[in-house]
């Protein structure tokens, strides 16, 4: 109990020994002495050394009570972020193999998009899990980079640690799935391809994004990293409201701004 107050008592008085504390403070009890000891003629002073001396001390207070003010205020507002923001569990960093496995995660899901530089990892793995959830009524949106924006794939075969040759291997082998894919569904309307023409930061996995159940799985593209050692984090509507909000109009916006390809994809010279 103490050690508590102790700690607090010390936090105390480290903030008012802060020279935009400290100063003001020491010119308030400097005028205030000052006026007490001419009351009692201790001091001599004329009518206009304690006129300037009471302005001195009103000056300090005035501007001691400004900067409480100001903190008070910026208290106010950081405690406002931190309820809205910080009340949540932050979503944490993790590897690729910390993560549950994709058709563990998605394999009631409703809605399936996919925001990636090629998307060739998920979709060569689980190529038939696509087929099944599509045949299943669900529906799957994949956007990817847009392989015929010779200068965008060039700036991503530069930041990644795999060249620009390999980046356009992925890119092939995720055409041929992608058609592959589209020969072996009924309803090719729920399945839904779209290149964007930027460089991506984050590639995105979101399930049934607009449901209570919803969930986001984001992957950082870091300067020339392996891809098995990008940091991920999860973000669900349940656990992370807000942050949830946030990525899941990032990934809809990134949707609404991509463009369908003239085919899917295989036109990679």
């Amino acid at each position: 109990m103490w050690s508590g107050d102790s700690s607090k008592w010390e936090l105390w008085f480290k903030q008012w020994l802060k020279p935009s504390r400290l100063i003001p403070s020491l010119t308030i009890l400097a005028a205030g002495v000052a006026v007490v000891l001419s009351l009692f003629k201790v001091i001599v002073l004329s009518l206009a050394e304690d006129i300037i001396i009471a302005l001195l001390g009103f000056l300090a207070a005035d501007a001691l009570i400004e900067r409480l003010g100001l903190l008070e205020k910026v208290e106010s507002r950081l405690g406002s972020l931190i309820q809205r923001f910080g009340a949540q569990d932050a979503p944490f960093l993790q590897s690729r193999k910390d993560l549950a496995r994709f058709p563990e995660t998605a394999q009631d899901a409703k809605d399936i998009f996919i925001i990636a530089c090629s998307a060739s990892g998920i979709l060569t793995e689980h190529t038939q899990f696509f087929i099944d959830r599509v045949k299943q009524g669900a529906r799957i949106r994949l956007a990817v980079v847009n392989p015929d924006e010779n200068a965008v794939v060039e700036i991503v075969g530069r930041s990644d640690i795999m060249p620009v040759q390999t980046q356009i291997a992925d890119m092939r082998t995720a055409a041929g799935v992608i058609e592959h894919i589209g020969t072996h569904i009924p309803n090719t309307h729920l399945f839904e391809v779209r290149v964007f023409d930027y460089v991506p930061t984050l590639s995105f996995v979101m399930i049934d994004g607009d449901l209570p159940t919803g969930r986001i799985s984001a992957e950082l593209y870091l300067y020339q990293i392996d891809p098995w050692r990008r940091p991920h984090f999860l973000v669900t509507a349940k656990d992370h409201p807000d942050w949830y909000s946030y990525f899941r109009d990032i990934c809809e916006a990134i949707w609404q701004n991509a463009k369908v390809p003239l085919s899917h994809l295989p036109a990679i010279q």
